[in-house]
């Protein structure tokens, strides 16, 4: 697994969610601005899993959200894509699963810092910030051990191949 993204919906009475994420590569622009962008954006669901490149799995919460974290999650996102948060591609690099990444981030020990966000630093945030999860420091998880750990914890359940 390379990117991480959250599914949610932009508005509590919507009935299609979005597909929120913090990258590089959309080629279309953020539904929510109208405009494309290098960071926090909002794209069709549908519309994303076929662009992209590769295997698209599916990560489903094990419990639903209460109504409060729903609005707490929608919050976050449509906040971070309103205020044009940027890619964070400094902490992307040093979260690689490499020797040196693993390196840095003994030695570096940054603190968490989310005026800029990668996918899964957007994802441990936004799960920190409606309580599904108390992620330690987002800005220190890639996308494999998010993934990884979301399951071995039970907040997600298995994987499910979308494409």
């Amino acid at each position: 697994m390379s990117h991480v993204e959250i599914v949610a919906k932009a508005l509590a009475g919507d009935a299609v969610p979005l597909l929120f994420e913090s990258t590089t590569l959309a080629t279309e622009p953020c539904l929510i601005t109208g405009k494309r962008t290098s960071g926090v954006q909002a794209h069709d669901l549908d519309q994303r899993i076929q662009q992209f490149p590769g295997r698209v799995w599916h990560y489903p919460l094990t419990r639903k959200l209460r109504i409060v974290q729903s609005i707490q999650l929608t919050d976050f996102c449509i906040h971070h894509v309103n205020a044009g948060t940027g890619y964070d591609a400094l902490e992307a690099f040093r979260s690689r699963a490499t020797p040196l990444g693993w390196l840095e981030r003994l030695l570096l020990r940054s603190p968490e810092n989310l005026s800029r966000l990668f996918c899964s630093e957007f994802v441990a945030a936004a799960w920190k910030e409606c309580e599904v999860w108390n992620a330690p420091n987002a800005s220190r998880w890639s996308p494999n051990a998010i993934a990884r750990s979301a399951v071995r914890t039970g907040i997600v359940a298995a994987r499910r191949s979308l494409k």
